[in-house]
């Protein structure tokens, strides 16, 4: 979005009289409008989906903790005896 902003800005210095009169700055404005509405948007999109995400990842966070539980006393069985 930097190469849009120095364009934007670029044509604001170098505007000579009007500047509502400069169609490649009103232009310009426009389609950083329009970026701008298509980047808030994805941001909602991608904040629904994080919520998503979450909410699955936590449904198996139970699930987690007691594979953890199981994986060290199995580790440790071996401190007990050697055999297992």
């Amino acid at each position: 979005m930097k190469k849009g902003e120095d364009k934007i800005l670029d044509l604001l210095s170098n505007s000579k009289g009007m500047i509502l009169d400069d169609i490649d700055l009103i232009e310009s404005l426009k389609l950083s409008k329009e970026m701008a509405g298509l980047v808030s948007e994805k941001l909602a999109i991608a904040e629904s989906k994080k919520e998503e995400i979450n909410e699955a990842m936590a449904k198996y966070a139970c699930v987690a903790q007691r594979g953890t539980t199981m994986y060290f006393v199995i580790a440790d069985l071996a401190l007990i005896d050697p055999m297992y």
